[in-house]
């Protein structure tokens, strides 16, 4: 899948925020994926009209998971 984190940083209450750029073909199966993991945390599209930008909020409890769930997709072939 084609998408890129361009900024991670760590939020005052624990949360850890990641800016991701994404492929607008990729958006609704990312966000698909990502809604399935209810709970975990959530994002927001923040893009314009010439790109599509994610903010993915992930609770503290899940941020590893979230990191190894981005690695997978990285790699995966659509």
């Amino acid at each position: 899948m084609k998408f890129e984190i361009a900024k991670k940083y760590i939020n005052d209450d624990g949360t850890k925020s990641f800016i991701i750029k994404l492929a607008k073909s990729d958006l609704v199966f990312f966000g698909y994926i990502l809604e399935s993991f209810e709970g975990w945390g959530n994002y927001t599209t923040i893009s314009n009209f010439k790109e599509i930008v994610l903010r993915v909020d992930v609770s503290p409890s899940y941020i590893s998971q979230y990191e190894e769930l981005f690695l997978f997709l990285k790699n995966y072939e659509i």
